[in-house]
């Protein structure tokens, strides 16, 4: 699953690098949109030793910390990114196979019964995730 443990071992070497090179001071964090999800996993993946020990702080920017709808329409029909030469019909498959996608289906807990799609007269809640995805 996303990140690797090699990813995290090598940002993890990243930080303990940049600390001792600026004379054993602790790092800011700055990560946006999705980045904030992986500094999130990241931040669990230390401890709270190492956390208190190499950061100062962590500055999340424009994070989707409850989900995209955004990324519905992805998996619904794709999505060319506005590149109208591709068709999304085409690239959907491919696109439905990045683990990081998931990442950004919206959460129950910020989207609860809210229809977040329809098609024709059934519609779909983050409680029908599976039957949008057979459908």
């Amino acid at each position: 699953h996303l990140p690797s443990e090699s990813y995290m071992e090598r940002l993890k070497h990243l930080i303990e690098e940049t600390y001792t090179i600026n004379g054993d001071t602790p790092v800011v964090m700055f990560s946006h949109s999705m980045g904030c999800l992986i500094t999130l996993r990241f931040l669990h993946y230390v401890d709270s030793a190492w956390k208190d020990k190499h950061v100062e702080q962590w500055v999340a920017v424009a994070a989707p910390w409850g989900g995209s709808l955004q990324i519905l329409q992805l998996f619904a029909s794709g999505n060319n990114l506005g590149v109208s030469a591709v068709d999304p019909l085409t690239i959907r498959g491919e696109q439905r196979t990045s683990e990081a996608n998931f990442w950004l289906l919206p959460s129950p807990e910020v989207f609860a019964e809210k229809v977040l799609a329809s098609a024709g007269s059934k519609s779909y809640t983050t409680a029908e995730y599976r039957e949008f995805f057979e459908d």
